[in-house]
């Protein structure tokens, strides 16, 4: 499950929010990620900068989820291998 909701904060800014969740074992972790409205475009447009940037650098597709942990310890079936200095290399680049 994964959501993107806009509410209202109790200092009566209006913030975007993604909301997702992750299992494991029978255990459920619920995260979210709040972004003010106003500062919402510049920050898809860093995240899509970035897509585009590994798209071309390591030919991970657009559409393909990015699972943090297993894109941080270098698992999962990219097309190319990324090494651990590119890895790390990205956690600046966002």
């Amino acid at each position: 499950m994964s959501s993107v909701i806009c509410a209202k904060a109790i200092s009566g800014a209006d913030y975007i929010y993604y909301i997702d969740e992750t299992t494991a074992k029978g255990k459920y972790i619920y995260t979210a990620l709040g972004v003010p409205v106003e500062k919402w475009i510049h920050i898809f447009n860093r995240v899509k900068k970035f897509r585009l940037h590994i798209k071309t650098e390591y030919g991970i597709q657009l559409y393909k989820e990015l699972h943090a942990t297993k894109f941080v310890n270098g698992r999962g079936d990219f097309k190319k291998q990324i090494t651990k200095f590119h890895r790390a290399e990205f956690l600046s680049f966002t």
